[in-house]
């Protein structure tokens, strides 16, 4: 993930899942971006641990500035 323009200031991209599967996890669970970092990507991390079911999991990965 990376910014499409400069920012003024830090900015701080929160990361999270929701309703779904408790098995998924995202990390980090914030970015922060700045006026030197913005336009170079940073990793998002989403896991999967395995589970005793046989059921396809699933959730929705969110992100708010």
């Amino acid at each position: 993930m990376k910014l499409g323009a400069q920012p003024a200031g830090n900015v701080t991209v929160a990361l999270s899942i929701s309703g779904g599967d408790a098995d998924l996890t995202v990390a980090p669970a914030s970015l922060t971006f700045n006026a030197s970092n913005y336009a170079t990507a940073q990793n998002v991390t989403v896991s999967a641990a395995t589970d005793a079911d046989l059921i396809n999991g699933s959730a929705t990965i969110a992100h708010a500035a």
